[in-house]
């Protein structure tokens, strides 16, 4: 998987339809969520199972980790801070494009409910 700082993540943006007739939607960029824990494929020897921590992004999963307090502030990036991290990173050669790109996506997205 795509992973941040190690991490699974996801991208969670918004587009509220307030009508249909006239169209009228509002889009906002919305955050990520990061993982509280570094990815790994290591089974929980206790459940025979990957650990959930390492794998699902979810509040109440994540505050499972005994390390949550210290770290919550970290599992959570608004989208200024994904965008900066991309281009520092050079993301497929341009941070900056590839989350233009989802913006777009999400954009081109509302010429599909008329």
């Amino acid at each position: 998987p795509m992973l941040l700082e190690g991490k699974k993540f996801i991208i969670r943006c918004f587009l509220l339809f307030a009508s249909t007739k006239p169209l009228l939607a509002f889009y906002h960029d919305g955050f990520c969520k990061l993982c509280t824990k570094d990815y790994s494929l290591t089974v929980d020897e206790d459940r025979d199972k990957l650990d959930p921590i390492v794998i699902n992004t979810n509040t109440a999963i994540q505050k499972k980790n005994p390390d949550y307090q210290n770290v919550k502030e970290d599992a959570f990036w608004t989208m200024e801070k994904f965008e900066k991290h991309l281009i520092e990173k050079n993301v497929d050669g341009d941070g900056e494009a590839f989350y233009n790109g989802i913006k777009k996506q999400m954009k081109q997205a509302l010429a599909h409910v008329t």
